[in-house]
């Protein structure tokens, strides 16, 4: 309880006491940090939360010597779908992807919003066989929901891998799975670009683009 000066005029002329409710206080701040680690367009985890996950799934990864992978999936032309039907209809086509791609999920992977038309997934437990198959399950449900509500979209994807002993943080995976996209983005629709790590990252993305790219159909 606190007690608070009644001022009139620049007089303190009495005092009343504020009772604080605690409980709905902390109630309160528990929901506003749930609501700012989730995407509101898609209800999925947020790229702060995302980033969270990448974290603490590295600290494990290290601990038990364990793989991960990062995996950015860029959706193409939803540009076009805002000009062409609105950004209604936008909204609404990233909500079914987002949905099919959460739904496609093992149950321990993380599926976030990245920004606006791309979303992101933390793949623990896996190799290279591994990430294939997810990544190719999760663009099968993507289309699959896309063509169903009238929509033909394609997608490109980059992904990252983390391999003990690398000395690579979850930031550098992060950024190592954006550079894979990057270099996915340049190759025809469909490609997936995974960088497995090594001595020389760029290297490596060269080498796989002058590689016939892997397709996810």
């Amino acid at each position: 309880m606190d007690e608070r000066a009644v001022v009139k005029d620049g007089v303190v002329v009495g005092r009343i006491d504020v009772v604080r409710d605690q409980s709905a206080s902390a109630a309160m701040a528990r929901k506003l940090d749930e609501v700012s680690l989730v995407d509101t367009l898609t209800g999925l985890s947020n790229r702060r939360r995302f980033e969270e996950e990448c974290e603490r799934e590295h600290r494990r990864a290290q601990r038990v010597w364990d793989s991960y992978a990062v995996a950015r999936v860029d959706v193409d032309g939803m540009g076009a779908v805002n000009e062409a039907l609105g950004r209604e209809k936008g909204d609404a086509l990233l909500r079914l992807l987002g949905e099919a791609l959460r739904s496609s999920r093992r149950q321990y992977d993380v599926v976030a919003r990245w920004g606006n038309d791309d979303f992101v997934l933390l793949l623990p437990c896996v190799d290279h066989a591994a990430v294939k198959s997810v990544l190719a399950r999760a663009a099968t449900h993507m289309v699959s929901a896309a063509k169903d509500a009238g929509y033909v979209i394609t997608l490109r994807v980059g992904v990252a891998v983390w391999r003990p002993p690398s000395s690579d943080s979850a930031a550098d995976v992060l950024g190592r799975a954006a550079a894979a996209l990057d270099a996915a983005k340049r190759r025809e629709p469909g490609a997936i670009l995974v960088d497995l790590g090594g001595t020389n990252i760029k290297s490596d993305l060269e080498h796989a683009a002058d590689e016939p790219p892997e397709r996810i159909e």
